[in-house]
């Protein structure tokens, strides 16, 4: 019982920005192939349109028009 009153009392405990980041920073899981390339994905597929609020960028070598393309 003392464990779980002290884990509910650090619920009130303020954290600035930067505790939080750094916190987020640590605890940001390692994954494995292809993970990292998750995070580009968007870049990618959605060719710079922002898909559910996540904006992607259109990448250096995509065709610029359809004469490009083909």
């Amino acid at each position: 019982m003392k464990q779980l009153d002290s884990n509910l009392a650090a619920l009130d405990l303020p954290l600035s920005t930067d505790h939080i980041e750094s916190l987020d920073k640590l605890s940001e899981p390692k994954l494995n192939f292809p993970a990292q390339y998750l995070k580009i994905a968007p870049n990618l597929s959605n060719a710079g349109a922002t898909v559910n609020g996540i904006e992607s960028t259109v990448l250096p070598f995509a065709p610029k028009d359809l004469e490009d393309h083909y």
